[in-house]
């Protein structure tokens, strides 16, 4: 099973902050990113994001480029504050084979360092920055093998 955890896009400033809009910087960006990870990602089965609108823009971008059949899940568990054991849960309940979330940092890095190390592993997270773990079976903690991660500061 493949996970895919992707920081959203770059986004406006702006109060409040669950309705930031991405910035035409962070849509233009996120586009250039999605055909290199295409080259990396053959198929992405499930979509689950952050309900702020700067991750649910990033998750409709993603999900139309590489045409997922699936609809995009919005996750109350996704949002800032990441509940980290409830979104295992909601990934270990899904019986495909790669799944995208959305969320946001510190959030995503410190997931992706639960799920690939009982180390804490400093991992930096620019916007529409993506990381591929890969799982024998269903997500668990410190049971995930890094197959990449790719991150440009912009």
């Amino acid at each position: 099973m493949n996970l895919y955890i992707a920081r959203h896009a770059h986004a406006e400033n702006g109060v409040p902050d669950s309705e930031r809009k991405l910035s035409q910087r962070g849509r233009d960006y996120l586009s250039e990113q999605i055909q290199y990870w295409k080259t990396k990602i053959e198929q992405i089965d499930i979509i689950l994001t952050s309900p702020y609108k700067r991750a649910l823009e990033t998750a409709e971008i993603i999900h139309k480029r590489f045409n997922v059949k699936h609809e995009l899940i919005t996750d109350l568990s996704l949002q800032p504050i990441m509940n980290i054991p409830d979104v295992i849960n909601t990934l270990s309940s899904f019986s495909v084979n790669n799944i995208l979330i959305v969320g946001h940092m510190p959030d995503v890095a410190d997931l992706t360092s639960l799920l690939i190390s009982t180390n804490n592993v400093e991992l930096a997270f620019a916007p529409a920055t993506i990381a591929a773990i890969e799982f024998e079976n269903n997500v668990m903690l410190y049971r995930g093998k890094l197959k990449f991660i790719t991150s440009n500061k912009i």
